[in-house]
């Protein structure tokens, strides 16, 4: 499995950034079917990617990732739903769950992409864990 930083973070040390993809890496090893995790900026920068997306790729869904969570945040907005916390996606072939992470220093999106057959409680669970391992890890 291929695991790497499509885009440096001056913010984040170098011991940071390889607790990130560690906690990426054991998430999708839990879940039989999961393909990839990618964490991201808000402002829809890659930050840490465990998985197969050339860097290109990894940009281009980091970008993605970013305006999902905006227009969520959005739609939240229009019928006062409070702040954004999980996006699901379903597709033919694959389903990808977004999570928003709000930090004390700054904001991040959280995508896990598995098969389609892999059970939705099973993906929550997962992404829902790595998110607070990942919010834990950045506190000042």
């Amino acid at each position: 499995m291929n695991t790497s930083f499509a885009a440096p973070m001056s913010s984040l040390s170098r011991t940071q950034r390889f607790v990130l993809e560690q906690f990426l890496s054991v998430m999708i090893e839990r879940i039989n079917g999961a393909e990839g995790a990618m964490l991201a900026t808000a402002d829809g920068f890659p930050s840490a990617f465990s998985g197969a997306l050339d860097e290109t790729m990894q940009n281009r869904v980091a970008a993605v990732m970013s305006s999902l969570c905006a227009l969520g945040e959005a739609a939240g907005a229009q019928i006062d739903a409070g702040g954004l916390e999980i996006i699901s996606l379903q597709f033919s072939d694959r389903q990808m769950q977004v999570v928003s992470i709000r930090g004390e220093r700054s904001d991040y999106v959280l995508a896990l992409v598995a098969r389609a057959d892999v059970l939705l409680g099973s993906s929550l669970w997962a992404i829902r864990e790595c998110a607070t391992q990942i919010r834990e890890s950045l506190r000042p």
